[in-house]
């Protein structure tokens, strides 16, 4: 045989796999992360309790804090690490907490420390700094001891 008439057959070895393969279908859209919109806070015996303990939060969205029960007499206070902005216009400027200050709320005396009162809710300005956001959960008793706990909040750009 001659080698010009191998060269149909040789096309024919090499097309017949890329014709029977299947089309590749497009990829589905990877589905959303879910994101919390609350943190609960409970006081039992000698611990604290909060679900979630890392809160996951969109860029730009609020997080609602709701304290149970606690005993009478009692206060609870969470209170944001200061830490440098991850990325953005102010990237490594210092803040405390990934949401801003309230005016005028007493319950927000200053970015990053809320103070709660039993069956309290309080809700976050915004998310404004993205990150990981540890914070520290307080029980103070009104005989002076404390209680304490350290969760966290991510907060996550394009969720």
């Amino acid at each position: 045989m001659k080698a010009t008439a191998w060269v149909p057959i040789m096309l024919l070895a090499m097309a017949a796999p890329v014709a029977c393969q299947e089309k590749n279908t497009p990829p589905k859209m990877a589905k959303a992360v879910d994101t919390d919109r609350e943190v609960v806070i409970t006081q039992s015996g000698t611990s604290i309790v909060v679900k979630p303990m890392t809160a996951v939060v969109a860029l730009g969205s609020a997080l609602k804090f709701t304290v149970g029960g606690l005993p009478a007499g009692a206060t609870l206070e969470v209170d944001f690490v200061s830490a440098p902005a991850e990325a953005g216009k102010d990237q490594g400027k210092s803040y405390v907490g990934p949401f801003p200050r309230k005016d005028g709320d007493n319950q927000n005396p200053q970015r990053g420390r809320y103070s709660l009162g039993a069956g309290a809710s309080w809700v976050t300005q915004p998310a404004d700094e993205l990150g990981y956001w540890k914070y520290q959960v307080i029980v103070r008793f009104a005989n002076g001891a404390e209680i304490s706990i350290d969760p966290g909040v991510i907060i996550k750009e394009g969720i």
